[in-house]
């Protein structure tokens, strides 16, 4: 199976990175820097396994750029699976569809989401609602397993609802519904923007993502943060929503067997003169645009 998430460590051996996966310290690889290291056991990973899709998740986390260090204050990530799969049907949201993006706008209705396709070797997946180039909608999904290893108060924090996997499939997973306190996302000013869109037509947006790869997906204002923070909220994403949790609480998780698969993300946290409400964005037509102007087998 490709795509698994390996729970890794890493340590300082001199001025030189080393790094391993936990469960089989013979898969390990060194780098003058972290990064090095970190792409060196990526092919050792695949060398001893055949999996070109593996993941690392770091436990203690990684080491961070000196310039995002600032942002990470306090310490959030938000919980993913790593793997994508596909809902059954698109009425999942009670609102009109937009004839320019795809979106459909509105509330979040009764109806489960429906899977029929979903690997079961992860506690965490996510729900891609309409597969069209605009408009689609990501629900973030866990496991039973998952939820046992949350406090009976940190499940309580959320609404879950089951989802319907039609034939033989046992394991239980549930959709990740709302939450008692939602953080909203923001933009951010004074960072490279690269990506984010908003509908011409229907107002709908998506919002960029911020310097490179291995910078924060999400970004939140630091006094929309509640206080006292508790270990876990939910975290508003293109009308989904996404789970995030302390930086600490993950520590305490991560590697156990209710985890497995599941990667985290870290949470930019700005001060409110560098959040960015409404970020200037490009249209769909602009986007569109562009797309057909790429050579085939670009886009």
């Amino acid at each position: 199976m490709e795509g698994r998430v390996y729970v890794c460590t890493w340590k300082k051996v001199g001025k030189r990175f080393r790094v391993s996966v936990k469960s089989r310290p013979k898969l390990a690889a060194e780098g003058d820097t972290f990064v090095e290291a970190d792409e060196a056991l990526w092919s050792v990973i695949i060398d001893a396994t055949g999996d070109g899709e593996n993941q690392r998740e770091y436990a203690p986390p990684a080491p961070v750029a000196s310039e995002l260090k600032e942002f990470l204050k306090p310490a959030l990530v938000v919980l993913a699976g790593d793997t994508i799969d596909r809902a059954v049907g698109d009425s999942q949201y009670d609102g009109a569809t937009c004839v320019t993006c795809g979106y459909r706008a509105g509330s979040r209705t009764a109806e489960p989401l429906v899977v029929a396709d979903m690997d079961s070797g992860y506690e965490g997946n996510m729900v891609k609602i309409r597969w069209r180039p605009f408009g689609s909608v990501m629900r973030h999904t866990f496991s039973e397993e998952f939820l046992a290893v949350l406090r009976p108060a940190e499940r309580k924090r959320f609404t879950w609802r089951k989802i319907e996997r039609p034939g033989r499939a046992k394991k239980v997973y549930h959709e990740l519904l709302a939450a008692s306190v939602v953080v909203p996302q923001t933009g951010v000013t004074g960072l490279p923007q690269q990506g984010g869109w908003r509908c011409e037509t229907c107002g709908h947006s998506v919002f960029p993502q911020y310097v490179g790869y291995d910078w924060p997906l999400y970004w939140i204002c630091a006094t929309d943060l509640p206080g006292p923070l508790p270990t876990c909220f939910g975290v508003s994403h293109e009308n989904s929503l996404a789970l995030c949790m302390t930086a600490k609480r993950w520590r305490d998780l991560v590697g156990k067997r209710g985890t497995r698969g599941i990667l985290s993300h870290d949470v930019g946290v700005m001060p409110p003169n560098r959040c960015d409400r409404a970020p200037k964005l490009k249209s769909v037509a602009e986007l569109t645009a562009k797309t057909a102007r790429l050579p085939i087998g670009f886009e």
